[in-house]
């Protein structure tokens, strides 16, 4: 079968590689339909690397189940799913508290074993999910980034009607902005240094876009709170300036993500 594979940072190929089969008996072997691009694939191909080499990237994908073992009970071939990425050892502390992303032995399909940007991929029952049948490849693909989107509203505990400011709007962020004016945000600032997504965001349903080349987003907001500031800011960016930018806007008691 073909499968992307990365040999070393920026050398990249698609070649030809054995098509996975059921080794342990809670295996399942899927037929990849769709495989998105994370920014985290592009940091791994570019510059980061992975953890061995070669390895089969992607992590963000849906297909068919073509087989499984025989203790997989629930799956069957033919069922169209997709699959949680991290995969935790369900034996350290943290796991045994339910935080499986802080597992300190986890493994990670497409960066620390083989992943989906190949026709067929082998992944563990426990991961796999089922896709409604409303839900069709390229958004069941999509399931991983919207649930990080969604982890993030969730956790700023909003309430209707109260303001958010995101700083950054890329794939994540274009995600949250959804999530928010799904569940009864009020005012919606959008913060980035590139026009074309900024005006994207407002086709999303966002309040008040800022470019934060062209103006200072503390005092824009503030302007706009009535010196006040905001409820709940979502910082996407990850770094130093929009950091200091989630703290200059942000009211007293309210919550940084």
């Amino acid at each position: 079968m073909r499968a992307v594979r990365l040999f070393a940072p920026r050398d990249v190929r698609c070649v030809e590689v054995e098509r996975p089969q059921i080794e342990k008996n809670n295996d399942v072997i899927i037929k990849v339909k769709a495989c998105g691009v994370c920014g985290s694939d592009i940091m791994r191909v570019a510059e980061k690397g992975t953890y061995s080499y070669p390895i089969t990237i992607g992590h963000e994908f849906a297909g068919d189940i073509v087989s499984i073992g025989n203790r997989v009970q629930n799956l069957n071939p033919g069922e169209r799913v997709t699959v949680m990425p991290l995969i935790h050892c369900g034996y350290c502390n943290y796991c045994r508290v339910g935080e499986y992303a802080l597992c300190d032995n986890y493994k990670y399909y497409g960066s620390r074993i083989d992943g989906a940007m190949a026709e067929y991929i082998r992944v563990k029952a426990d991961n796999v999910l089922k896709l409604p049948n409303n839900v069709d490849y390229e958004a069941g693909a999509m399931t991983d980034p919207v649930a990080v989107a969604l982890h993030a509203v969730r956790k700023i505990k909003l309430e209707p009607g109260q303001q958010v400011v995101l700083l950054g709007i890329g794939s994540i962020g274009f995600l949250a902005l959804q999530w928010l004016k799904t569940i009864g945000a009020g005012k919606v600032y959008v913060v980035d240094v590139f026009d074309e997504k900024l005006k994207q965001a407002e086709s999303f349903g966002a309040d008040y876009v800022i470019n934060g080349k062209k103006q200072d987003v503390a005092n824009v907001i503030m302007e706009q709170t009535n010196g006040e500031g905001v409820d709940a800011v979502i910082e996407l960016a990850g770094n130093k300036v929009t950091q200091v930018q989630a703290i200059q806007v942000i009211r007293k008691m309210g919550i940084i993500v």
